[in-house]
């Protein structure tokens, strides 16, 4: 049985092209990391917007 300590590491990478500046959500796509705007995301995807309007604790 493998534990977290025997487990292999990866490299997380910054994707270049969608990693903004202004963004304030981060997102982990295999090894990629994406930061990107929640506004603009909540208003492209519907599936996000209702993710992103439940109160966070």
């Amino acid at each position: 049985m493998e534990t977290a300590a025997n487990l292999p590491t990866e490299t997380l990478i910054r994707e270049g092209s969608l990693w903004f500046t202004d963004g304030y959500l981060v997102l982990q796509a295999g090894t990629q990391l994406l930061r990107v705007s929640l506004g603009i995301l909540a208003a492209k995807s519907p599936v996000f917007h209702d993710m992103l309007s439940f109160p966070q604790p």
